[in-house]
């Protein structure tokens, strides 16, 4: 339940050890397959699920952009939002905890 009252309908494998899940739920011992909320009529089902062996190579940070401190991003995006007005500020808000 979340929120006190909202339930949360979860299948998930712990077959996949990393915590996560569609949206931001997570927090179950393994991966979040499938999610329904049925008071909003909303579910999210995995249609595929495929292992795929990562190399080093493909680990290698992106060499291109620029970096960006956290400063730097919450400018830019206090820049960006300023058209959305209310929203804007409540999307910083969430997004720059």
């Amino acid at each position: 339940m979340i929120m006190d009252s909202v339930y949360v309908v979860a299948f998930y494998t712990d077959e996949i050890i990393t915590s996560g899940g569609p949206e931001s739920f997570s927090g179950l011992p393994g991966m979040i397959l499938g999610l329904a909320l049925p008071h909003q009529h909303i579910t999210w089902f995995a249609t595929k699920v495929e292992a795929v062996s990562v190399t080093n190579a493909s680990l290698i940070p992106p060499s291109k952009g620029k970096h960006v401190t956290y400063a730097g991003l919450k400018e830019i995006l206090t820049e960006r939002m300023k058209e959305e007005k209310k929203w804007g500020r409540r999307i910083l808000l969430y997004t720059l905890i």
